[in-house]
């Protein structure tokens, strides 16, 4: 017997997002241009990106690390399982950087904190509400 979860809408948005940023870096004053493409995250993705934050601390528990390092690697754990494109500069030659060769450390919160918006904005449509800021394309 099949079982059917009620509430589902029939079709589901795309879950791949673009949105673009704009933004200056807190340390050189170079300004960061780009198209990110996200895909929201399923349940197997924010697992990944649980696995990821944790190798990231390095085995410290979360809670002990500074608010700054801690929001900065969940910005990049995230960001690393969710992105499906970005600028080169964001991710480097290799595709592992994400930020982390950068003396602006605000530039992947800022790309993160982008992220989430859109992401949000996406479930809000899913549930049929209108979305409170859109910076998706």
């Amino acid at each position: 017997m099949k079982k059917v979860i009620e509430g589902l809408p029939k079709s589901v948005p795309d879950k791949k997002i673009t949105f673009s940023i704009e933004v200056i870096g807190n340390t050189t004053g170079h300004k960061y241009v780009g198209d990110f493409l996200i895909e929201v995250p399923m349940t197997r993705a924010l697992s990944q990106v649980g696995v990821a934050l944790a190798k990231l601390n390095s085995g410290i528990p979360h809670e002990n690390l500074d608010s700054g390092t801690a929001y900065l690697n969940n910005a990049i754990a995230y960001l690393t399982v969710n992105l499906v494109e970005a600028p080169d500069w964001f991710t480097s030659a290799d595709g592992i950087d994400y930020g982390f060769e950068t003396l602006d450390t605000n530039v992947a919160t800022y790309i993160f904190n982008q992220a989430l918006d859109v992401v949000e904005d996406w479930k809000a449509k899913l549930r049929g509400k209108k979305p409170a800021k859109s910076t998706s394309k």
